[in-house]
């Protein structure tokens, strides 16, 4: 498959590694002088979550990019956890941008992401010229991420089920949302697997590598500290307790060029809809266009 559609150009192509990497290319028709957007989902997570995204900065003349990982949406799974391991994603992302012949870029990442986007800043200083870390700290507080990692269930569901257990997990970090967004965000997260029935969206052999990449990297701070020098915008919901606001501020004072942005009424994380999310996004971009 390789057409327009409403949620931008959906593709695949096979990277050097064997995966065959699904992405979403929102591509404007009028470019502005703006560096691209790579947007990088998180663990458990795919490329729809940046589709609302993606429509909305192409309007303003920005490249939207977003990949699922292997193991997500509808890239390669495999049945040797082996074949999860971190490298090999990242080496995925770098060859996406390879295959697509775009860079510098601003990279977007959530958890999983956030650090391979802190990973690509510390290693060159072209390749990204700016990152929005959303929700994702130096810190990650262990209580909360194994929440979160409790909550995964590779069963399947009836829509409304599907939809109540979204309200269930995400009530609190969202509290305003209507009914149609709640769907919304099941559908972002849930794929159907058969007639009426749907599922979680990634493999949970993918999540294989976690407990290693977590015993190397008890906290993130020499990744984020590698990226001095390359602009980052830190969203952070007020209410998260993934990501703690005296985190953040450590983070402010330990890299100059680091803008903190707290997103009211969201926990962890907050959805990119909202009008500070946006100006933020737009900032960064502004900046990270001007390196």
């Amino acid at each position: 498959m390789d057409g327009s559609v409403e949620n931008g150009k959906e593709a695949w192509f096979v990277t050097s590694t064997g995966a065959k990497l699904f992405y979403r290319d929102f591509v404007p028709a009028r470019p502005a002088s703006s560096v691209p957007l790579l947007c990088l989902h998180g663990f458990m997570r795919n490329s729809r979550d940046f589709c609302e995204l993606g429509k909305t900065f192409a309007a303003k003349g920005v490249r939207v990019v977003a990949p699922d990982l292997r193991g997500r949406g509808f890239s390669t799974r495999y049945s040797d956890p082996k074949d999860y391991h971190y490298d090999l994603v990242m080496r995925d992302v770098k060859d996406l941008l390879d295959h697509l012949d775009i860079g510098p870029v601003a990279v977007l990442g959530v958890a999983l992401g956030g650090i391979i986007a802190m990973d690509m800043a510390g290693e060159s200083g072209t390749r990204v010229s700016g990152i929005v870390l959303n929700d994702l700290g130096a810190e990650v507080v262990e209580q909360s991420a194994k929440r979160m990692a409790d909550n995964v269930d590779a069963s399947d569901f009836g829509f409304d089920e599907a939809v109540d257990r979204v309200k269930l997990h995400f009530s609190k970090t969202y509290p305003d949302l209507a009914e149609e967004r709640w769907v919304d965000l099941m559908l972002r997260a849930y794929r159907e697997v058969a007639p009426g029935r749907y599922a979680r969206d990634f493999d949970l052999r993918s999540l294989a590598d976690a407990q290693r990449m977590k015993a190397e990297r008890p906290d993130l701070w020499p990744q984020f500290l590698a990226t001095r020098g390359v602009p980052v915008a830190l969203l952070r919901g007020a209410t998260s307790d993934f990501f703690t606001a005296d985190c953040a501020e450590r983070m402010v004072e330990a890299h100059a060029d680091t803008v903190l942005t707290t997103v009211e009424g969201r926990g962890h994380p907050p959805l990119l809809d909202e009008p500070e999310s946006l100006a933020a996004i737009e900032a960064l971009l502004q900046r990270a266009s001007q390196r």
